[in-house]
């Protein structure tokens, strides 16, 4: 059975509404306490909290099935009003019933939500809150898969990082952890081909128009590092000490 539920803030002598949702499990009912995806209800919560206060939590109706409960969540954002739209005092961003999903926020609630959070910081049981949270392994994939193939550093910050880099040596603790992330993984096929294609390959400079029949050669004869030759030659930044690679097939 669902149940719609009241957030009022109580900074005031008469309690005034600041959301209304609907819900099966009181989890629900209190997951905006700590969590709140909406950010002018995020932001009207920490204002309460900033007074040693916690925002009200009643009931309104349980035992609902879900129609009457979107019927009637929908019926009293209505009632009261949305802050977004100056027609109530309600943080609710939609109409009730469909939740966030799927959500267009004007650009109007937008500059209004930007406003909200100017200069304005973490309290430290936020910022404790937030460092604790833990995503499941579902959730951690779909970002991994989101992620794939995006890359959103810049060639120059890509070449600045190679080039910081190079040469430096791994700590002891560093060496040992990466070697407990490898232990028991084998290389796959595409990986062992591609690592046996790699002492293969000749690599031209463009710089001098001289083909070297390795990045090994080509380090030795420019004193170069091979890390960074084979970063411009994979085409990871334009150039490595003014210097421009390509591989030759």
């Amino acid at each position: 059975m669902a149940y719609v539920y009241i957030y009022l803030d109580p900074r005031l002598e008469v309690p005034t509404p600041i959301y209304i949702g609907k819900g099966t499990s009181k989890r629900r009912m209190l997951a905006h306490k700590y969590n709140a995806e909406n950010p002018i209800l995020r932001n009207k919560i920490n204002a309460i909290r900033e007074l040693n206060l916690e925002p009200i939590i009643e009931i309104v109706k349980d035992n609902l099935s879900n129609e009457e409960a979107i019927l009637l969540e929908k019926e009293l954002i209505l009632e009261y009003g949305r802050i977004d739209l100056k027609t109530g005092p309600l943080c609710n961003l939609t109409e009730g019933g469909e939740g966030t999903s799927g959500l267009i926020v004007s650009e109007e609630t937008k500059q209004l939500m930007s406003n909200q959070r100017k200069g304005k910081k973490q309290t430290p049981a936020q910022y404790a809150a937030n460092c604790n949270r833990v995503c499941s392994d579902e959730t951690k994939e779909k970002i991994r898969q989101s992620n794939i193939g995006i890359c959103r550093l810049t060639k120059e910050q890509i070449e600045e990082i190679t080039t910081k880099n190079i040469g430096s040596k791994r700590s002891e603790e560093t060496k040992q952890l990466m070697s407990a992330q490898r232990a028991g993984k084998k290389q796959t096929p595409a990986q062992y081909a591609a690592n046996c294609n790699r002492s293969k390959k000749k690599v031209k400079c463009l710089t001098n128009d001289t083909i070297y029949d390795s990045v090994k050669e080509a380090a030795e004869i420019l004193s170069l590092k091979e890390a960074g030759i084979r970063s411009a030659a994979n085409g990871n930044f334009p150039s490595y000490k003014s210097y421009k690679f390509e591989y030759i097939d």
